[in-house]
């Protein structure tokens, strides 16, 4: 569908995601209305404070960083967003608080009705809280459900994921392919060799070890890419730059400490999924001097924008 035609991909996403936060509204107030306390303190203690320092926490950041994965998504479609400068901090902001404040209470109402040592090692935690709630029935309803709306994820990065590899293919010359556009305006290419990709992982792979690789890589990348803007900051300071980051360097200097922890315990405690991030890095970096070394004379990468 979003290979085929832009319009109606994005009427379907417009669809399932307000579906998707209604449903997640309804588990709320279903857990907050009908739920009994499986007697889980929330209070920070001590043994607490220990815990956050443990391996075990740090490689489960690789979950919770995966399931905020989209929260930059707006951006990598910027090119097709009217008045990005004014909608695009909009979009990055608003919707990174209001997913932040459904993600924590739902996990809130999770963690208060159902026990840890139910939902230990399991995967369809929504399907354990709706048969403590409802009933047998009522959870094998739920994991049909939450199975759907995962159609609304999978569809968001779908939109937004070969868009990234468009501008790839707009700025390497042994990409170039992926920058073509079908008679719908749509990158049809990157689409299905996205869906191609993602296939492969799911082929090859358990879910956890997708988790971790791709929230290694994820973490890496962004490491890299805050990292890169400060740089670019520092040696150019010509560039225009149309927006601010509020407490710079103080904040990317605190959100890359954070990420540099959770990369070295992965590395230390998930070392095959880790390396595989790594290796992945690797092979595009050469990938990359390789595009420099064959491109023509004549072939002009598209403007990497302000930092």
């Amino acid at each position: 569908m979003h290979g085929l035609d832009r319009s109606v991909g994005a009427r379907f996403q417009n669809v399932v995601t307000a579906f998707e936060i209604v449903f997640i509204l309804a588990v709320i107030a279903a857990g907050l209305l009908l739920g009994r306390s499986a007697g889980l303190s929330f209070a920070p203690n001590a043994r607490v404070l220990r815990e956050i320092l443990t391996p075990a926490f740090v490689i489960s950041m690789y979950f919770v960083s995966f399931a905020y994965s989209g929260w930059n998504a707006a951006a990598y479609i910027s090119g097709e967003i009217d008045n990005p400068r004014r909608n695009l901090p909009r979009a990055l902001i608003g919707g990174t608080i209001f997913v932040a404040l459904l993600y924590v209470v739902l996990n809130f109402v999770f963690l208060y009705t159902v026990p840890v040592s139910e939902m230990a090692g399991k995967i369809e935690i929504g399907a354990i809280f709706a048969g403590r709630i409802l009933g047998p029935a009522g959870g094998r309803i739920m994991g049909g459900i939450i199975a759907f709306l995962l159609l609304s994820n999978i569809s968001a990065m779908t939109l937004a994921g070969p868009r990234v590899s468009k501008v790839l293919g707009e700025d390497y010359y042994l990409f170039r392919g992926l920058a073509r556009h079908s008679k719908k305006d749509v990158p049809a290419l990157a689409v299905f060799i996205q869906g191609a990709i993602s296939m492969i992982y799911i082929l090859t792979s358990t879910f956890e070890q997708v988790v971790v690789f791709v929230g290694f890589t994820l973490n890496l990348f962004t490491f890299m890419t805050v990292l890169g803007v400060m740089v670019m900051r520092r040696k150019r300071p010509d560039l225009p730059r149309p927006y601010r980051t509020l407490g710079y360097p103080v904040v990317p200097v605190l959100f890359l400490t954070v990420q540099l922890w959770i990369i070295v315990y992965g590395l230390l405690f998930r070392p095959k999924e880790s390396l595989a991030g790594l290796g992945i890095t690797a092979l595009g970096f050469l990938v990359y001097l390789l595009d420099r070394k064959v491109r023509p004379a004549g072939f002009k990468p598209a403007d990497d924008g302000p930092c």
